[in-house]
């Protein structure tokens, strides 16, 4: 079972995932390519976007250039600043990838509000050791620092608007590319399908895609009975309702998205926390190569007792 609409609406407790399913026909060509679109194509199937989105864009992409330049020294847009810096963000958009991260394994960790997602990642940080990242974080620290992207960003949050996809990506990027790891656990990105195909064309597609479900009414009361404590303002039930439709509505087409090539493990959230983690290891080991399976220990054994005696 997964995330579920509330009983009032619905008198079958249907799962969010297995609704979204029955939608997808209806949906394909608005938000998923027939087709897996390689990470190296431009994708010719979303929907076109507006004028205030290529505005957004385009003034995100040259706060990006002039943050750049402050580097260097040099004028945005001059050979300067290209030469010195290597790759501009135009050409990151248009699917380049990153050459530096090529080797890496990268987790996406999905799932509603209140599924344990932030728990789960410090689990798999603690035994793993991947770098954590939050697009949240990022964007916080970027304005914190006080660059024209930081103050760009500062306002784009204060008109209460969604920063441009191009701009969030741009410091998942650097942030994997500055660490010395080589595994990166990315929570609660993508949002929308939009940013999972930009992501897949200027980084690379993700080596796995964790989705915690969990029925509707179990998210809920998990989310309620933390506002007693957590202080946050969005911890009421009329903005949970909110969150879980934003959820059904953006988030649900990226699940299907990974689905679909192969890439998606869907985990139960309900159990406690323990349980939840048990499955999670099974994921992390087969996609990212973690751990040692029995066979390959027996294996090894029995090759290292066939070796003549020094």
């Amino acid at each position: 079972m997964g995330i579920c609409r509330s009983k009032e609406k619905d008198e079958v407790n249907t799962s969010l995932y297995e609704e979204k399913q029955k939608e997808a026909a209806e949906h394909e060509g608005a938000h998923l390519p027939a087709q897996p679109t390689p990470a190296w194509v431009e994708p010719g199937t979303t929907t076109k976007a507006t004028g205030d989105e290529h505005a957004a864009t385009a003034k995100a992409t040259e706060a990006v250039t002039n943050t750049t330049a402050e580097t260097t020294g040099a004028k945005p847009g001059s050979a300067a600043t290209s030469a010195e810096t290597g790759p501009s963000t135009t050409a990151e958009v248009n699917g380049a990838g990153s050459l530096a991260l090529s080797g890496a394994c990268i987790v996406f960790v999905l799932g509603g509000p209140g599924s344990g997602k932030g728990t789960q990642c410090d689990m798999i940080v603690k035994k793993y050791g991947f770098v954590h990242l939050s697009a949240g974080d990022l964007l916080r620290e970027e304005v914190k620092k006080g660059t024209d992207l930081g103050k760009e960003i500062e306002g784009i949050m204060k008109e209460g608007n969604l920063v441009p996809t191009p701009i969030t990506v741009k410091l998942l990027r650097e942030a994997m590319e500055k660490s010395s790891s080589g595994t990166f656990l990315i929570d609660g990105f993508p949002r929308e399908i939009h940013q999972a195909e930009a992501f897949e064309q200027e980084v690379k597609p993700p080596q796995l895609v964790i989705f915690y479900d969990c029925p509707e009414d179990v998210l809920l009361e998990r989310l309620l009975k933390r506002a007693k404590t957590s202080g946050r303002s969005d911890d009421n039930k009329e903005t949970i309702r909110k969150r879980f439709k934003t959820f059904l509505d953006c988030t649900m087409p990226v699940v299907e998205h990974y689905e679909r090539q192969g890439l998606l493990v869907k985990i139960s959230a309900v159990p406690p926390p323990d349980v939840v983690f048990k499955d999670t290891e099974k994921a992390i080991e087969k996609a990212c190569g973690h751990g040692v399976s029995k066979e390959q220990k027996d294996l090894a054994a029995s090759y290292i007792n066939a070796l003549p005696d020094q």
